[in-house]
């Protein structure tokens, strides 16, 4: 860790503040996974042990298929944090899935939002790429 915790990093480098000043859509997954583990471990910051998960699981989408005693074994997560990632993936792929997303992108918003989920029943993968 270098001595470094998130409190003594800049205040334009923590993931909270960033994301307060400049939207979600400005973090890396290291720091948005970072906001939702909230701490770190006695060795490591949030975003060190975000970085972690990152690595162990090939990236977010590394994250379908793991368990809760598999992201356990990274250091700093324990059962609660392993719980919080995997639900948080669930929602995200609930979101891409669902008609209220295809409502938003009625709504006129900018962008383009990719979604890449499983079809529970048919076991397949399915990408949207929705204009927003």
């Amino acid at each position: 860790m270098n001595g470094q915790t998130m409190k003594t990093l800049p205040e334009e480098l923590r993931p909270y503040e960033r994301l307060e000043a400049f939207g979600a859509e400005a973090l890396s997954d290291t720091e948005l996974l970072a906001v939702l583990l909230k701490s770190g471990s006695r060795r490591k910051t949030a975003a060190e042990v975000a970085a972690d998960v990152l690595c162990r699981c090939g990236g977010l989408s590394g994250l379908d298929g793991m368990s809760v005693p598999a992201l356990s074994e990274v250091e700093g997560i324990g059962r609660a944090k392993a719980v919080t990632l995997l639900a948080a993936y669930e929602l995200g792929l609930r979101i891409c899935r669902s008609d209220l997303l295809q409502r938003r992108v009625a709504g006129g918003h900018h962008g383009r939002l990719a979604c890449t989920s499983a079809v529970p029943d048919q076991g397949l993968q399915h990408k949207q790429r929705i204009r927003l």
